[in-house]
């Protein structure tokens, strides 16, 4: 019997130190686990502000783009209207070309229609004298 309450003591202590250990590991669980969730949480922060970093880096690629497409636009449109007042420019040196010899070609005509008439005036004067 003594040999029997002493295998059940071994037990008993063996049965108690296991159930320490068990709460000992359980309580070392708890904090790996905390920890384990500290980091899946600093994970998720650093995933969720590199994704906001390729956002803005899409973003700003996407107004490069339109800003290079805008500025292509403005450099074919400075073209076209140098040209357009190049051409104007022309056109205007002719048409006012055009008017200097109509206004030479009718100052001339009207010096001969002076003339005319200082020559009428003349012979009317003679003849009236």
């Amino acid at each position: 019997r003594n040999q029997h309450k002493s295998r059940l003591d071994k037990r008993m202590a063996l049965f108690n130190e296991l159930k320490e250990s068990v709460a000992e590991l359980i309580g070392e669980n708890v904090i790996s686990s905390e920890k384990y969730n500290e980091l899946q949480k600093k994970h998720l922060k650093v995933k969720s502000d590199y994704q906001k970093v390729l956002d803005s880096k899409l973003a700003a690629e996407i107004r490069f783009m339109e800003m290079t497409k805008v500025s292509a636009l403005q450099k074919r449109m400075h073209k076209a209207l140098v040209s357009y007042y190049m051409h104007r420019g022309y056109h205007n040196r002719i048409v006012l070309t055009d008017f200097g010899k109509g206004a030479a070609v009718n100052l001339l005509q009207l010096e001969k229609i002076h003339r005319n008439l200082h020559d009428v005036i003349n012979k009317t004067d003679v003849s009236i004298k």
